[in-house]
């Protein structure tokens, strides 16, 4: 074998990512003469609370995925449980589900953990409840390592319809929390997805969801959720939320994840779901979260 055959073999080993992007839990062996590894960690988003039809309901968006990132010494060979959490589901006529939790460990140790945002609040009229964000967890030895709560779901008062979803976390910052009944979600700090607007009254019969962040390392932040029910804009490569559609955006496609999803107004049906969670892991020389040679590279 050749000088450059073995230089090639051993950066192909040292180099490379795993994304997993499937709810549920796997089972995940470290390559081979890999000791250190980078992850980021995005938690479902929490269902929008569905409507029973006629009782003066504030139905309430989900709140939005917490994000935590770190790096991981490891041993070549060794096997981490990775956990994927799942979108929290709406329910028609009830509060949205929480979404899943987003994790690593090793054996009974979580080293990192980005937790689920709450399901939408179905509520009577007078009721002032919002759904909180997702919060995140590094466990010490984890460096070079940080990330951001969820945004909170909108708050609702009195017979106002549906409020909208909060954002995702951000790398450095929370998301945006969703709008209330005729009012605009806010932007997000740090990278994390906006949060949704309040539904007004036109278009679609659910508010918005919240924006979603990205995996590929810390950018912009997500914008507000307009007052007529938009969704909010996703940060840090995420996507845009919409209405009537799961948190940040409703595609579970690249950069999409962990959105709050819009509260339903006060008649029978559906909220929007909440974003589905996701798990990036990486390696390689000078490869670490929140944006040091992120990028994709495949090999």
């Amino acid at each position: 074998m050749s000088f450059y055959s073995v230089f090639l073999t051993s950066f192909n080993s040292n180099t490379g990512q795993r994304v997993f992007a499937t709810p549920g839990t796997t089972s995940w062996t470290v390559p081979y003469n890999v000791r250190k590894i980078s992850a980021v960690l995005i938690g479902g988003g929490g269902g929008g609370a569905g409507g029973d039809g006629g009782r003066g309901e504030t139905n309430g968006g989900g709140g939005g995925g917490a994000l935590c990132y770190g790096t991981i010494a490891v041993t070549p060979g060794e096997t981490l449980t990775v956990i994927v959490g799942s979108g929290g589901p709406s329910v028609s006529g009830d509060d949205g589900n929480s979404g899943g939790s987003s994790s690593i460990r090793r054996l009974f140790t979580e080293l990192l953990v980005a937790r689920g945002g709450a399901g939408g609040r179905e509520r009577t009229e007078g009721a002032n409840e919002s759904a909180a964000g997702g919060t995140f967890t590094i466990s010490a030895g984890v460096t070079q390592s940080g990330g951001g709560n969820g945004g909170n779901g909108g708050i609702g008062s009195g017979n106002s319809g549906g409020t909208g979803g909060g954002g995702a976390g951000g790398y450095s910052g929370a998301g945006g929390a969703g709008g209330a009944y005729n009012a605009a979600g806010s932007s997000s700090t740090g990278g994390g997805g906006g949060g949704g607007g309040g539904y007004t009254g036109t278009g679609t019969n659910v508010a918005g969801s919240g924006g979603g962040t990205g995996i590929l390392g810390a950018g912009s932040n997500g914008t507000a959720g307009s007052t007529d029910g938009g969704g909010g804009g996703g940060g840090s490569g995420g996507l845009d939320g919409s209405t009537n559609t799961a948190g940040g955006g409703g595609i579970f496609g690249t950069d999409n994840y962990g959105g709050g999803g819009g509260g339903r107004v006060d008649n029978l049906g559906l909220g929007a779901d909440g974003g589905q969670g996701i798990i990036r892991i990486m390696w390689g020389p000078m490869r670490y979260y929140p944006s040091t040679n992120v990028n994709d590279i495949n090999i």
